[in-house]
């Protein structure tokens, strides 16, 4: 090991799975910064294989720890497809097992066979993935603070979360039980960390606050053509569901503009979910094609972002949304749902926030959509890296790091 190896910080990283959502991309963005620092050694544990996230994190300066069998089969899911028979018995008799004893206990378990994977000491062991809860009781169980306050050898322990703690269903028992052991814990958002320290103050000097930061390598400039000239674009970015990213609003909305006499607009969604298919077959059921259209997911949300007007956000809450952080900085005009934290991305420059209602959306943009159209800015990279630069220095001083940047 090189001496400038051995000054570095090794950190960490602990995720149940890097599918698809805003979690992966934003531990993506994270990584995309603290990896070209060489005052730090990244290991990242993933408890699911998945071979297209892993050629994501190998195109970065990180070392990828393979998990064992038993991590694998838990986390793996029967809809998964090409598992051989093998695998599928082991995860029949590890559900079993987590069904009769529940699966935290279970997993705790499973830790006895996992120590020899992670042997080295680290200097910050991080829960990237939060648990979700619902009246006391776990009801997305993913194993990350269990693996690093159980499993790991490290000075500093940190878990992160990624939503409103009270949306999580968190409350005081919870937070005390489940977090008073980390030695920092990240929220992503202002309101966030409120909503957590409400539940437990005594852990005010454990918390920060760390904003999701963009990734630089996903921005280059693009063709700005609309995607129809003939008419103003709207644009959504989220994940297909009506709880909490409320798409449905998407329809019902539009529905509203036209019964008002509105039809110069394309409203674009994309993005991928559970829903996806229901709401396309909808559009189509209702006759609305001309308006609205499904994309589904794409590789990178900015080429779309360059190409059109507004940026709807249509969510009942959000932490700290990159989505919205990307649209911003493609100097789109946002519209989006003034639920607590939403002033913290959105500034009075940047567009609107509006009341929490189907009414109050088609009433902003039945008035924007009346006026003549702004001179459409594009992004400018240095400009975003300047504005950035505060939130990634931050992360960098959190891992006791100086910033590159």
């Amino acid at each position: 090991m090189s001496k400038q190896q051995l000054n570095s910080k090794r950190i960490l990283f602990v995720l149940n799975s890097l599918e698809g959502g805003g979690i992966k991309t934003s531990f993506v963005n994270l990584i995309s910064h603290l990896s070209t620092s060489y005052k730090c050694m990244i290991d990242v544990l993933v408890f699911k294989d998945d071979k297209n996230s892993y050629k994501i994190l190998q195109s970065y300066n990180v070392n990828i720890k393979n998990s064992n069998m038993l991590l694998r089969a838990y986390s793996y899911s029967f809809k998964d497809k090409d598992l051989n028979i093998g695998t599928r018995f082991l995860m029949a008799l590890i559900k079993l097992s987590y069904f009769l004893i529940g699966k935290k206990r279970f997993f705790n378990f499973l830790l006895k066979f996992t120590f020899k994977n992670l042997n080295s000491n680290y200097d910050f062991a991080v829960s990237y993935v939060n648990d979700i809860w619902k009246n006391n009781r776990i009801l997305h169980y993913n194993g990350c603070n269990d693996y690093v306050l159980n499993g790991v050898s490290s000075k500093f322990k940190v878990s992160w979360i990624h939503n409103d703690p009270e949306k999580l269903g968190f409350n005081s028992r919870i937070v005390n039980k489940e977090y008073s052991k980390f030695s920092h814990i990240v929220n992503v958002s202002k309101h966030c960390e409120s909503v957590f320290l409400s539940m437990k103050p005594e852990l005010r000097a454990r918390s920060i606050v760390l904003y999701n930061v963009l990734n630089f390598n996903f921005i280059s400039p693009t063709d700005i053509n609309k995607l129809n000239p003939n008419k103003v674009i709207l644009i959504s970015s989220s994940r297909i569901l009506i709880q909490q990213k409320r798409i449905d609003r998407v329809i019902e909305v539009s529905t509203l503009l036209l019964a008002r006499g509105i039809f110069n607009f394309k409203w674009i969604v994309i993005g991928s979910g559970p829903l996806l298919d229901f709401f396309r077959a909808k559009v189509n059921l209702l006759k609305l094609d001309e308006f609205i259209f499904f994309q589904g997911k794409v590789n990178n949300p900015l080429d779309f972002y360059q190409k059109a007007d507004f940026f709807i956000q249509t969510s009942d809450y959000e932490a700290h949304s990159l989505s919205l952080l990307e649209a911003k900085f493609s100097k789109l005009t946002l519209i989006v749902m003034n639920y607590p934290g939403a002033s913290e991305v959105v500034s009075n420059n940047d567009g609107y926030l509006v009341s929490i209602s189907n009414d109050s959306l088609a009433t902003k943009l039945e008035e924007v959509l009346h006026r003549p159209l702004r001179f459409r800015e594009t992004y400018n990279l240095d400009s975003l890296i300047i504005a950035q630069k505060p939130d990634i220095d931050k992360i960098f001083s959190f891992f006791h790091i100086k910033s590159d940047l």
